[in-house]
């Protein structure tokens, strides 16, 4: 009896820090960022402005508007003449934008890091079952990871784009293609990342015939459009006018291959931009092929980490917070390695990963730009490139001994 009760006793431990964990994480990583973030000065204040001027009726996408904001509120540091995402963004975030500044910035850390635990839990623990005792390092690995620190200590939206990211994995992996189309689609709240997904995704949803997926992308598209058209039927052209003049000053500095070339080649090079094209369609073209190979209902959540992966990569602009998206393959390569591999192994990579990051942090103040963290996406893509490839071996060599045992399966007896 003793025996079994010292059971009980260590399993209800067990659970409750299980439950814990995660409810400590949302509650103190929030309280510490928001003491000591000067949130004015932030990237947060730009969405929360556009989303109370939204509320007011005015346009984030005129410039005079913009700095009479920013003046206001006392903002310091205007990073940007004007709004510079989509408008149905800034209708989104519409409830922050009734909130003051100080409790909008609060609610959206509770918010992204909810969101950011949700989905490491969602994808690990849903259909693959990964144990506990993986989860949860693999979620304090997450945190330590520079994106997310840096995500935070912004209040930009990469959370947002992971939940995003997460919901359409999960809704191909449950075989609802209209619907995962859909939240694939919404990525294009941020064009610079949402942009390459959606359009290596969508090569690979035409060349595999997935009608039902190419239609959820074009009706998620249609939605946004026709949102921000209900507040500014203008809002497209504003914003693409906006955008053009941010990628030209920003492009070839990004951690991705147009920064790599750029930085090997240098900004007032002809050379660099082309070369940059150039990768960037070889490698979304073996990323659609690689999803093309998969040969087997089921790996849809590696196909897309290949393609969140690869997007990274070929995005022209990009931040190194944007990476946070990374968590989502990160999370499916432990969540399908975790019967194949030492726990150690799978523990230790993870966190090896996060430390990693912010060793590029010190290696882009030495050099003075931090090109070298698209090492992260390389590796992420790398590892799912060779776990996926494995495993359809495995499914072949398994099918051409289900063939060889059975040489007459499938044919009519005469």
């Amino acid at each position: 009896m003793k025996h079994m009760a010292s059971r009980v006793s260590l399993r209800s431990i067990i659970t409750a820090s299980v439950l814990a964990t995660p409810l400590v994480l949302a509650i103190l990583v929030p309280i510490l960022l928001a003491q000591s973030v000067d949130y004015r000065d932030s990237d947060f204040f730009s969405f929360w402005l556009a989303s109370k001027l939204v509320l007011h009726g005015l346009s984030p996408y005129s410039q005079s508007t913009w700095i009479l904001g920013h003046d206001v509120a006392g903002a310091a540091w205007i990073s940007d003449s004007t709004f510079l995402y989509p408008l149905p963004l800034a209708i989104l975030l519409a409830p922050l934008g009734a909130l003051r500044l100080s409790d909008a910035f609060f609610a959206w850390l509770i918010l992204s890091v909810l969101i950011t635990i949700c989905s490491v839990i969602w994808i690990s623990r849903s259909g693959r079952h990964t144990p506990w005792n993986l989860t949860l390092p693999l979620l304090a690995a997450v945190f330590v990871f520079r994106p997310t620190l840096g995500s935070l200590i912004n209040g930009q939206v990469s959370a947002l784009l992971l939940g995003l990211t997460t919901l359409a994995l999960m809704l191909f992996r449950s075989r609802k293609s209209l619907a995962g189309g859909v939240a694939l689609s919404f990525l294009l709240l941020k064009p610079s990342l949402g942009m390459p997904i959606v359009v290596i995704a969508g090569v690979w949803f035409l060349v595999a015939k997935r009608w039902a997926a190419i239609a959820g992308v074009c009706l998620g598209g249609l939605i946004l459009l026709t949102v921000g058209c209900v507040v500014n039927p203008r809002w497209v052209h504003e914003l693409s006018m906006i955008g053009s003049a941010k990628l030209e000053a920003s492009i070839g500095y990004s951690p991705t291959l147009w920064g790599l070339f750029g930085m090997f080649a240098g900004e007032s090079s002809r050379y660099y931009l082309p070369l940059g094209l150039t990768a960037s369609i070889i490698l979304g073209a073996c990323v659609v092929a690689y999803c093309q190979r998969l040969p087997y209902e089921g790996m849809e959540d590696m196909a897309l980490s290949a393609v969140v992966a690869g997007s990274l990569l070929v995005t022209p602009y990009l931040w190194t917070y944007d990476l946070l998206l990374l968590v989502a393959p990160m999370t499916v390569l432990v969540s399908l390695s975790h019967r194949s591999y030492p726990y150690l192994l799978l523990v230790a990579a993870p966190l090896a990963f996060s430390v990693v990051s912010l060793v590029l942090l010190k290696v882009a103040e030495v050099i003075g730009r931090d090109t070298w963290s698209l090492l992260l996406a390389g590796v992420i893509l790398v590892l799912i490139l060779v776990l996926g490839s494995r495993r359809s071996t495995r499914f072949s060599f398994a099918a051409q001994q289900l063939a060889d045992a059975d040489p007459a399966g499938g044919r009519e007896s005469g």
